[in-house]
């Protein structure tokens, strides 16, 4: 076949080839996007589930994503934070996150009052707040309120612009003026009129918080500014520099013989299956982000390249197999979490136990204000502050892995003794049986329902057949008497 006449079809292989690893670094990137983080509670507030389809207690240093909703009960209030964006939250409020990526931040306030600080207009523009009267865009870094009630939304500018569209209405909102939008269904349009600022709680905070956000950590000059949580290690501990890594961190006012990933507990997140929330206020950065190295006999925190853009995970740990301990890899809701783990050194390749994110149509959470009960706390797999020989965190393998969804916290897991030939970190680490998903009880087979069946019907009577006559004498005898 001439060269000319084959060019289309080696194109054509080409471009199939080339999609393969196209393809698989969006799932990845889709993955691994840019997260939220939940900084500080205060009061009841609620995190909806969509796996388990229902509300649990909201964790500090829990990730927020995309689908994620956070409703507060009178009187709570909550910090979360985007990058640089800073979101208070004040109670009786419902806010779902809409989209949560690398180019984009929409929200949804379905009732109740928030304000919102944007230190870039990069940040600004990647920003819409919706509710049912309006759509609002930032068009400059600023400092926002939002305030919503049964039938008007109250947008406020402290500093910056607002624009605020739909149902036939377009307004642009400036800096110290705030507007009630409402609809008029009458007319099918939406109307506005200017209002007071408020003076309440939430203002006060808000004036308070977004201050202190002018000033700059102490954390910026040693580590990149665009890791989430940088600033919370201000206060928590010292920058020393390291012969081989430069600046490292290490925490002070832990307890003797404390290793990371210690004190907090698994939680089944999408898109990344079974994520750490660390206990410690300042554990959302170190627990996700750079790598940890043992130095002066304590552990020190590595933020990484300051050049490099910073990359989520769920965890950064490598997970321990061998002869007597193992995890599970298999990521999905009717598995368990990892059994044991260590923390990743400087250099060493973080393996991903993600699939890309699976295409889910989950249920509408309810509208109305859970009621949390005292005491109870959020679904998940905690680990108190139990260590093992060697830095290895561990739980017993022979202990009753959770399958399907677990609806209760377990109690504490209780020391393992790992060996250091057992501790071998592997890529690829072995399924042991305690970790196999339990087979669910299949239903007997019932018999099949028992249906009439018809009789048989009667043979036809069929004409007989004329006999066949193989003498040729008797057919010419036949012959002749016709």
């Amino acid at each position: 076949m001439p060269v000319f006449q084959r060019l289309p079809r080696v194109l054509s292989a080409l471009a199939v080839w080339l999609a393969v690893p196209l393809a698989a670094s969006a799932a990845v990137d889709d993955t691994f996007g840019r997260v939220g983080r939940i900084v500080s509670l205060q009061g009841d507030v609620s995190f909806f589930d969509p796996d388990r389809d229902e509300w649990t207690e909201a964790l500090r240093n829990r990730p927020v994503t995309t689908g994620d909703r956070l409703v507060l009960a009178r009187g709570a209030r909550a910090e979360l934070r985007v990058g640089g964006a800073v979101l208070l939250l004040s109670g009786a409020t419902d806010v779902e996150v809409l989209r949560l990526d690398d180019d984009h931040l929409k929200l949804e306030l379905h009732r109740g009052s928030l304000a919102l600080r944007l230190p870039s207009r990069d940040l600004a523009e990647q920003t819409e707040l919706r509710t049912r009267e309006t759509l609002l865009r930032p068009q400059r870094a600023g400092q926002y309120r939002v305030d919503r009630d049964d039938e008007s939304t109250f947008a406020a500018v402290m500093r910056g612009a607002l624009e605020a569209s739909g149902h036939g209405h377009l307004l642009l909102i400036d800096s110290g003026e705030r507007h009630e939008i409402w609809r008029d269904d009458r007319r099918d349009t939406a109307r506005s009129r200017i209002t007071r600022m408020p003076d309440d709680r939430l203002a006060a905070w808000a004036e308070e918080n977004f201050r202190d956000e002018d000033r700059r950590a102490e954390a910026w000059r040693y580590a990149s500014p665009d890791i989430p949580g940088i600033e919370e290690l201000d206060g928590h501990g010292r920058w020393e520099q390291h012969p081989d890594y430069g600046a490292v961190w290490s925490p002070i006012r832990v307890s003797a013989g404390w290793t990371p990933f210690r004190d907090g507990r698994w939680v089944w997140m999408r898109p990344w299956g079974w994520t750490w929330v660390d206990a410690q206020p300042w554990g959302f950065a170190p627990a996700h982000y750079g790598r940890w190295v043992q130095w002066h006999g304590r552990w020190a925190w590595w933020p990484g390249a300051r050049h490099a853009r910073p990359v989520f995970a769920p965890a950064v740990v490598a997970w321990v197999g061998g002869p007597n301990v193992g995890v599970s890899v298999n990521i999905g809701i009717g598995h368990a979490p990892p059994v044991s783990w260590v923390p990743l050194r400087p250099y060493q390749p973080y393996v991903p136990i993600v699939v890309p994110r699976p295409h889910h149509h989950p249920k509408p959470p309810p509208v109305r204000e859970p009621v949390m009960r005292p005491g109870v706390g959020a679904p998940g797999v905690t680990y108190g502050p139990q260590g093992v020989p060697n830095n290895v965190q561990a739980v017993p393998a022979a202990r009753p892995a959770p399958v399907a969804r677990p609806t209760a916290t377990p109690a504490a897991a209780q020391p393992v003794t790992v060996s250091p030939r057992a501790a071998q970190v592997q890529t690829q680490p072995q399924v042991p049986p305690q970790l196999q998903a339990q087979p669910q009880p299949q239903p007997q087979p019932q018999p099949p329902a028992t249906r009439p069946v018809p009789a048989p019907a009667a043979p036809q009577a069929q004409a007989p057949k004329p006999e066949r006559s193989d003498s040729r004498a008797d057919q010419r005898r036949r012959d002749q008497t016709q």
